[in-house]
């Protein structure tokens, strides 16, 4: 979850700045890896679902790499892509009050659909 999230942001922070096919092709090349993930954990090692989940792992990894290496290939985004240190955990509680709305609306946007999903199987083919 955690490099799908960084995916995510990476992915926002290009398309802000109008670099859409970067995201694109990052993605491709992780997608069109992952059957081959697949294969090779859930069935040639036999690892079942623990290895779509790994297969998953790396997708996502492999996806986040490329992004990566393609962000930093643009001249004019390598001032944008900073290593952290401890100034950036200088307001921190300021965003979350300003996020956390934004989160909570997410959620709650995600759960409806999960209920749904729950409500239509309960109701069942005769109905």
């Amino acid at each position: 979850m955690l490099i799908d999230g960084l995916n995510d942001l990476q992915r926002k922070l290009l398309n802000s700045f109008r670099y859409n096919g970067v995201p694109m092709i990052a993605f491709f090349v992780g997608v069109s890896l992952h059957p081959v993930w697949c294969n090779i954990f859930a069935v040639e090692w036999d690892m079942k679902l623990k290895g779509i989940a790994l297969a998953c792992l790396l997708t996502n990894f492999i996806t986040f790499v490329v992004m990566t290496i393609l962000l930093l290939v643009q001249k004019d985004l390598r001032e944008a892509i900073v290593m952290p240190d401890k100034t950036a955990l200088e307001g921190l509680w300021e965003y979350t009050k300003i996020g956390m709305p934004y989160g909570i609306m997410t959620c709650i946007d995600y759960w409806s659909y999960e209920l749904m999903s729950v409500a239509a199987g309960l109701i069942g083919v005769k109905q």
